[in-house]
Order: structure tokens, then sequence, then C-alpha cells
């Protein structure tokens, strides 16, 4: 896509990108945290904690506009829409359905983008306000 221009309002809109993925790594550390000899059980309190961040993180997700994802890198739209934003999306609803399979499918997702977004983004081309 060669040099692109960012406008003060694609510069604006990128802060979005930060703050879903500060939101997403804050609740990833505290799955990460869990205890993993305790299979399927977390305090209430840690519960409503991941809820509010992957919350966080999707609000913020769903902010951002396309052009500045395409902006960013030619291919992070596709893997936010369709993997990080669907993702936490499911991962939200089986919450609300305890849907185990969502669950699963969501962190699917999830670390499908990870995956990518790990092996990518030294490619990103946001703009540091």
């Amino acid at each position: 896509m060669g040099d692109l221009i960012w406008t003060e309002e694609d510069k604006q809109n990128s802060v979005q990108f930060f703050k879903s993925m500060e939101s997403y790594s804050k609740a990833k550390r505290v799955l990460n945290s869990l205890d993993t000899d305790v299979v399927g059980w977390m305090s209430e309190q840690t519960m409503l904690e991941i809820k509010e961040q992957m919350r966080l993180a999707l609000q913020n997700a769903e902010l951002l506009t396309d052009i500045v994802l395409k902006k960013a890198h030619p291919d992070l739209h596709d893997h936010w829409r369709n993997e990080y934003q669907f993702g936490l999306r499911l991962y939200l609803d089986s919450y609300q359905t305890t849907d185990f399979q969502s669950q699963l499918k969501a962190q699917m997702l999830l670390d499908d983008f990870d995956t990518w977004f790990n092996k990518n983004n030294h490619e990103f081309k946001i703009p540091i306000r």
C-alpha cells in the first residue's frame, strides 16, 4: 500500500487499537495466572475481572475503523475482525450462555490471532501520538 497518509482522525482512532490490546493483555494475564490444577474453577471476582477486560477489549476493537486497520497492516483488518474481535465477542457470549464449545472456539480464534500478531506485529505502521 506504499506510504499512507494518516489523518488526525486516523491517528485518534488508532488509539483504540492500543486500548483494546491493553485490556486483552490484562485478561490474558489473569487467565494465565489461574491454577491449572483446579480445572473448571475460578472465583466470581476473577471471572468478573476477565469478563470486564474482555468487554473493554471488544468495545475498543469495534471502534477501530476499517481504514485504520488496513493502513496499519494490509492483513490486519481480516485478522482483527474475524479472529480477534469475533473471538472476543464469542468468548463474552459463552459466559452468558455457559456454552463450553463456544468458549473453546473463542479461545482458538484468539490463539490464531495471537500467533499471527506475534509473527507480524513488527510490520505494523501505527503512528504513536
